[in-house]
């Protein structure tokens, strides 16, 4: 597990240096040395390349590595100049993985992607971000992004690297409703001063569906539904009967989509799943965004 792991706790401050470098001097800090280290390194790569011996991703993140300590021993020696004191080894590594995930990764949401435990990350704009986990137990946690200009690029990159395909997100195109490889949903609303975006502020909602391989024995004991009854629905949508699947937000209507889709059926087979949809043209937050409005649901061949 990382260092930056160990530094933090869910819902507590985001500060892998544990108060070693103040909070806007390390936002500066890593998104310059990532800057820096992402020009020098691919220049490198390219080089490379056009040598005939390309860079294996591994030999890159290395490059990357070291690159960054070199940045980081130049920042200790401004600190040491200026009558500071220079980063602990536990501070340095920490620093490291941070401008890693700007480099590689997401950023700051890059930590609560790679946590098993989280289940929803809801944003608000910058600095109003909610995390569920596992449970049901929701946290506010701290800011993502210094600004709406930042948020939107972050989530472009989110985009890109979590669906693996490029994306437009702009005021021509302000939303994005991706299902990424996982089977996890991604959607965002382009947003803030920045281009006339639809919300008031940019928007996005990652929700991971933990349970993709669902089997009968477990739907009981996870949502307290007697046995018979989960039994009677699932031999009736066998047999031929049609299904409408129904319930509030984070209910569990995709995880019964998937014991569905596990049932061997009768041909040219429906299921009428509930549709939300937009309440405002624009929005104040994603949470009114969640708020269903009349509406047709639709229905599904399966």
């Amino acid at each position: 597990m990382s260092v930056l792991r160990n530094a933090v706790g869910l819902g507590s401050a985001v500060d892998p240096t544990l108060g070693e470098v103040p909070e806007e001097e390390r936002r500066r800090l890593v998104r310059h040395i990532a800057d820096a280290v992402g020009k020098r390194v691919a220049r490198k790569a390219q080089e490379a390349a056009a040598a005939g011996v390309p860079m294996s991703e591994e030999a890159e993140r290395v490059s990357s590595v070291t690159e960054i300590h070199a940045e980081l021993a130049s920042y200790n020696e401004s600190r040491v100049r200026t009558g500071g004191s220079p980063l602990s080894g536990f501070a340095q590594e920490a620093m490291v993985d941070v401008v890693l995930a700007h480099v590689y990764g997401l950023g700051e949401l890059d930590i609560l992607w790679r946590d098993e435990s989280v289940e929803n990350i809801v944003v608000n704009g910058p600095s109003d971000v909610f995390v569920t986990t596992a449970g049901g137990m929701k946290r506010r946690w701290p800011p993502i992004a210094r600004d709406e200009e930042e948020l939107n690029d972050l989530i472009r990159r989110a985009a890109r690297q979590l669906g693996h395909n490029e994306v437009e997100f702009d005021a021509r195109h302000p939303m994005l409703d991706l299902q990424l490889p996982d089977g996890s949903r991604l959607f965002a609303v382009y947003g803030g001063e920045v281009g006339n975006g639809v919300g008031v502020e940019p928007y996005l909602c990652i929700r991971r569906h933990r349970h993709l391989n669902v089997e009968p024995a477990r739907i009981g004991p996870m949502w307290a539904i007697p046995e018979p009854a989960i039994d009677f629905v699932i031999k009736a949508f066998g047999a031929g009967e049609n299904l409408i699947v129904a319930g509030d937000y984070n209910a569990g209507k995709t995880t019964v989509l998937v014991l569905c889709r596990c049932v061997r059926v009768k041909a040219d087979r429906q299921l009428c799943v509930a549709v939300i949809q937009w309440c405002s043209a624009r929005l104040p937050s994603l949470s009114d965004a969640s708020q269903p409005c009349a509406g047709p649901s639709r229905s599904v061949h399966v």
